[in-house]
């Protein structure tokens, strides 16, 4: 009986390290696809077009496609050169998306960091579970010797 409660104990073990091992893989790979969403420049975008953000964080989409003559009613100087302006605009949409896609990298590297909390708490709290028992083993073996 006790042959068969040590195998079973060893057996029950045995799933227990399997089942770690599969949810640590599904975790890895879970994590590599969340990043590979946001870091591959032809992959999926979230929601909404990137533009310049507001005071309160909404997003102000930016319309690239506004003809001369709307343009030319927000220009004060008309000495100033169209080519100009036309070049400057579009620098400006340029790096309106960039950074649209700078804060939504920013954002999906705070959800990884915050999946993958829940997974070091569970390391930390192993450790110190081990930690404990190497220091028990190590009082009972100092009394032994």
């Amino acid at each position: 009986k006790r042959r068969e409660a040590e195998l079973a104990k060893l057996e029950a073990e045995q799933e227990r390290v399997r089942l770690a091992e599969e949810r640590k893989l599904q975790n890895d790979h879970e994590s590599r696809n969340r990043i590979g969403r946001f870091t591959n420049p032809n992959g999926p975008r979230p929601a909404g077009a990137p533009g310049r953000m507001t005071a309160d964080g909404h997003t102000i989409v930016s319309d690239t496609s506004m003809s001369r003559s709307e343009r030319s009613k927000y220009t004060f100087d008309e000495d100033e050169d169209p080519e100009i302006e036309n070049e400057i605009n579009d620098n400006m949409n340029e790096m309106s998306s960039a950074l649209g896609r700078l804060k939504e990298l920013s954002l999906a590297t705070q959800r990884e960091l915050n999946a993958q909390d829940d997974p070091l708490r569970r390391i930390t709290d192993t450790t110190d579970k081990t930690s404990d028992n190497i220091g028990v083993a190590r009082y009972q073996l100092s009394r032994i010797k």
